[in-house]
């Protein structure tokens, strides 16, 4: 029986459905064995039966906290790619906007290293370094 409840479990796919289906089975397998009964084994397969019922309604009840605590894990994973995706886009924003600075502010500092003083102009300046510490 354990065989066959891996194989009708395992057909499911994930851990969760195959314990389902695996209950599932149990249950089946449970009312099959009390149908092929002789007189002195239905007492037997009847309390078996409820026991499988019950284990059934437990697993079913335990499927749905799991998939409820799994809509909500999924849910807060998708508040945060979508997060990510707005701090991602905001940073691409600011980052061309720092390299379009950092281009202005080079070609400034080039024009500034390329230009050359006039004579008089560092003239004055002399003088006016002369004059404050004068």
């Amino acid at each position: 029986m354990g065989v066959i409840l891996r194989i009708l479990g395992g057909q499911f796919g994930g851990f969760i459905l195959g314990a389902v289906g695996a209950a599932v089975a149990a249950v089946v397998l449970t009312l099959l064995g009390l149908l092929w009964a002789t007189d002195a084994d239905r007492d037997h397969w009847r309390k078996l039966a409820g026991k499988r019922l019950a284990e059934l309604d437990l697993c079913g009840a335990n499927f749905a906290v799991v998939d409820g605590a799994l809509t909500v894990q999924n849910d807060a994973v998708k508040a945060l790619k979508a997060e990510a995706d707005k701090r991602q886009a905001e940073s691409a924003k600011e980052l061309a906007s720092a390299r379009s600075t950092a281009d202005d502010l080079r070609r400034k500092a080039g024009r500034v290293l390329q230009a050359r003083p006039r004579a008089d102009q560092c003239a004055s300046a002399d003088a006016l370094i002369l004059e404050s510490l004068g």
